[in-house]
Parts: C-alpha cells; sequence; structure tokens
C-alpha cells in the first residue's frame, strides 16, 4: 500500500536527494543544474521552515517511491513531483498524484516541460486538464 506523509525534518534527506540528482529527474525538472547534496540540505530546510511550500514523500512497502512539492500561491497551489528511477513504471507516480489530491482537496497548478510526455499523460490521467502553453512549459490545472 502507498502512503505519505509530510516532511519536517531531515531524516530522508539522501533519498530525496538520490532520487532529484537522477539524470531524468534532472532533465525535466525547471531548474535542470546539477547540484550538491550540502546545496539540497539548504534548499530542503527552506522548504521544511516555509509556511507556504510542503515536501511529503511516498512509501511503498517502506521504501521511498517518490516525493511531491507543493508551492501555496494565492489562486493555485503548485505542485511538482519526482518518482524513485527503481520504481518508475509501475504505476506509483499516478497512486502516489491521486492519493495526494483526494487527500488534500484544492486547485492544483502543475507546470510540465513540453517534451516531458509522461508527467503531462500522468496530469491528465489523475484529473488535471490542459491550461495552456508557456514558453516550454505546459500547465495543466486541476477544477
Amino acid at each position: 500500500m502507498t502512503k505519505f506523509r509530510k516532511i519536517e525534518d531531515l531524516n530522508f534527506a539522501k533519498e530525496i536527494y538520490d532520487i532529484s540528482i537522477d539524470p531524468l529527474s534532472r532533465k525535466f525538472s525547471k531548474d535542470t543544474r546539477k547540484f550538491s547534496f550540502n546545496s539540497h540540505l539548504k534548499w530542503l530546510i527552506k522548504i521544511i521552515s516555509s509556511k507556504k511550500n510542503d515536501i511529503f514523500i511516498f512509501e511503498n512497502q517502506n521504501k521511498i517511491v517518490g516525493f511531491i512539492i507543493l508551492k501555496k500561491k494565492i489562486k493555485f497551489n503548485y505542485l511538482s513531483w519526482a518518482v524513485d528511477p527503481i520504481h518508475r513504471g509501475n504505476g506509483f507516480g499516478k497512486k502516489m498524484l491521486k492519493l495526494f489530491i483526494k487527500k488534500y482537496q484544492k486547485k492544483y497548478t502543475a507546470e510540465i516541460k513540453e517534451n516531458n510526455y509522461i508527467s503531462q499523460e500522468l496530469c491528465l490521467k489523475c484529473g488535471f486538464k490542459f491550461f495552456k502553453k508557456k514558453g516550454k512549459f505546459k500547465i495543466y490545472c486541476t477544477s
């Protein structure tokens, strides 16, 4: 069973870092630059201590399969996510996104790179609708 929890400390920093530095994760991230573990820790501390951002890990059989970052804005809440490379292709992205949206029923937006067809399809399967194209990104929103 897939479950999730909000991260409030640095206990899972290494696991989140390992998923984040995966070449495919970097390729489809808004910021594609590589970064050190120390930079990652600073970023994670910012997220954890912010009232406007949260990070949630998703576990299956006590193993982290991915995470979702929530950035709270006035009109929408922006979501971004990544799935551990060894768990990709097994439906965990869909499970974690659907579970998250069901638990926290709000309006969500996702900015997906135009060449990230898997995440675009994931958005559609999870109830997002294509909204508009913005530069190299496609914007998807829930209702």
